[in-house]
């Protein structure tokens, strides 16, 4: 009789911890990964730093995606991409914009030669709209950069840096 009334205690201290359970105890995330892809471009190399990647997220705000702050050759990405960040977001979430920043250490390589692609102050964020709705434990959009539109040759000589990419 002492073991069925301490069962049917414990029984009833599970079930009254059960439903006070709330759901924002345990909520569900989305992995959201960024991926780098690029246009076709007859240079050698296209050095492009981007140093932090965000995205508007409903209910949100602007949330830090985790990336490496690197400088990517985006001509090695033409027929493939690569990991620029990814991050945590809840599931029921809108991501509706992506934020890429990119720093100063921008570069092209032109007949064997390295030369520093200048990137004015007021291109060094670039806004894109994404507009997806999370519902599965990972999403994933590409950013693809396009060296054609991107980089052109300035009056002084130099190569200027005006990045144009699209999301797939």
């Amino acid at each position: 009789m002492k073991l069925r009334t301490v069962w049917a205690i414990s029984c009833l201290i599970a079930l009254t911890g059960f439903s006070s359970c709330e759901k924002s105890d345990y909520e569900v995330n989305t992995t959201f990964n960024v991926r780098l892809s690029s246009a076709a471009y007859s240079a050698e190399q296209v050095n492009i730093n981007i140093q932090k990647v965000q995205v508007n997220v409903s209910d949100k705000g602007w949330v830090d995606l985790t990336s490496s702050g690197e400088i990517f050759n985006v001509r090695d990405y033409q027929a493939s991409d690569t990991l620029l960040a990814n991050g945590k977001l809840p599931a029921t979430s809108i991501v509706s914009q992506l934020r890429l920043v990119f720093g100063s250490n921008n570069s092209i390589k032109l007949d064997g030669k390295v030369l520093p692609l200048s990137l004015d102050s007021s291109k060094a964020e670039m806004l894109l709209t994404v507009n997806r709705k999370l519902n599965r434990s990972q999403e994933t959009v590409t950013v693809v950069i396009n060296p054609s539109l991107s980089v052109s040759k300035s009056a002084e000589d130099g190569w200027l840096l005006n990045p144009v990419a699209t999301i797939q």
